[in-house]
């Protein structure tokens, strides 16, 4: 693990679902935006790129990995020289995921992940499970995506952890009454793993879904660093990778766990 530290944004945005120019320019300005403040990565939420609660819009707005969102979003990320991780709907073929691309700051793209656990009937009629994990390292810092609900479960973030992750980017849809999951989860999967979570969420509302906001990231203490409202908002935020040493210091059970019984 890197002794350095990363600074990291987060956006919390309110879009307009099937309006792709209208997102791309989201991500311009909150590139610009948390470049100023001297981030190095931003992280968008789940299906940033078009929207989540499309429905049948789904085939016609999604893209191939290297589309025209990701040639646009690579030329803000060397503009801005700012890493950027964003949801869209990947379309490989006739097969469409539900997936998050992941850029350098050079613009370079350098990891693309398809989601493990689909959420409900919706996600199902419309896409198809992804089958790997993504690590990328991005200013020195080793980084895992999950989507959504991929977090809910333990296994997946402590494959996270196994991988040698420092941070885990989850961009997410979480609907307002599943704000307990922001608030109680998130941090408890980052101090069960002695690691980072970022989670970044929708705002406001997609016709008749209303999102939660609770945007945020957490310590390897299970702590909050940062917490976004329910609104539209950056958050900007200094994560120091020491602090990961010292939480596995303290915690050393989970370098023994009893494999044998547990079956993992």
């Amino acid at each position: 693990m890197s002794e350095q530290s990363l600074k990291l944004a987060v956006l919390q945005n309110s879009g307009k679902p099937g309006d792709i120019e209208f997102h791309l320019g989201q991500l311009e300005a909150a590139a610009k935006n948390a470049a100023g403040q001297g981030a190095d990565l931003l992280l968008c939420s789940e299906l940033f790129m078009s929207g989540y609660n499309v429905g049948d819009q789904h085939p016609a707005l999604a893209q191939t990995l290297d589309g025209p969102f990701c040639r646009a979003a690579s030329d803000i990320a060397r503009q801005n020289n700012i890493a950027l991780i964003y949801g869209y709907p990947e379309k490989q073929g006739d097969t469409l995921y539900n997936s998050a691309r992941v850029i350098d700051k050079d613009g370079t793209p350098i990891g693309n992940y398809r989601k493990l656990h689909l959420a409900g009937d919706y996600e199902n009629t419309w896409f198809t499970t992804g089958d790997a994990t993504t690590l990328v390292e991005i200013a020195g810092t080793k980084i895992v995506v999950l989507i959504c609900c991929d977090v809910e479960f333990v296994e997946a973030v402590r494959a996270c952890r196994n991988l040698g992750a420092d941070l885990v980017c989850v961009p997410t849809a979480l609907r307002e009454q599943y704000v307990h999951l922001a608030h109680r989860l998130i941090p408890t999967r980052a101090f069960e793993n002695s690691l980072f979570i970022a989670y970044a969420n929708h705002s406001g509302s997609e016709d008749n879904w209303k999102y939660c906001g609770a945007s945020c990231v957490a310590a390897p203490d299970g702590t909050d660093i940062a917490r976004a409202g329910s609104d539209e908002e950056l958050v900007v935020v200094n994560l120091d990778l020491e602090l990961i040493d010292k939480a596995r210091a303290e915690l050393p059970y989970l370098l023994e766990p009893r494999n044998d019984v547990f079956g993992c």
